[in-house]
């Protein structure tokens, strides 16, 4: 396999498991507050309510084992298992990808109120600089990465 899709691999996966786990973290956290909530109305309301565990408990285990299922496939995605190092450079180079994605579907007016900030403050602005920086370096960033994956000739 070539060494460019051996990173867009490694990159796709840790994109996704940054995501994934803000998203498994809030719907955890709705998931335990439909139970609380049932236990409370189940327990001090109308025990009427505890039929609401005959929607709630397939519905939980649905969701953990297609949870389940997309971490298990997200790690299968990485090309070979990664050092502490690789995952490391991969998680930066990764972090500066979604500061840039999140720059363009900025709008526009926020835009100007980070840049006016700094400006009042009578300082560089440190926004537009952060982005320049990142966007830059990607090229290079994305060069020493792939050369992680470059197969080794011992000669």
């Amino acid at each position: 396999m070539k060494a460019t899709i051996q990173t867009f691999r490694a990159l796709t996966a840790t994109v996704f498991r940054r995501a994934f786990i803000p998203a498994a973290w809030i719907v955890g956290s709705v998931i335990t507050a439909l139970y609380l909530l049932t236990f409370y109305l189940g327990g001090w309301v109308h025990p009427f309510w505890w039929l609401l565990l005959v929607v709630l408990m397939p519905v939980t285990l649905v969701i953990v084992a297609l949870a389940a299922a997309a971490w298990y496939l997200s790690g299968r995605l990485f090309p070979r298992p990664l050092t502490i190092t690789e995952r490391s450079q991969i998680k930066d180079f990764s972090d500066k990808i979604i500061r840039v994605a999140e720059v363009r579907a900025t709008p526009i007016p926020i835009v100007f109120m980070l840049i006016a900030k700094d400006v009042i403050r009578g300082k560089n602005s440190s926004y537009i600089e952060s982005i320049v920086d990142d966007s830059a370096s990607l090229k290079d960033d994305f060069l020493s990465l792939r050369n992680m994956f470059v197969p080794k000739n011992l000669s």
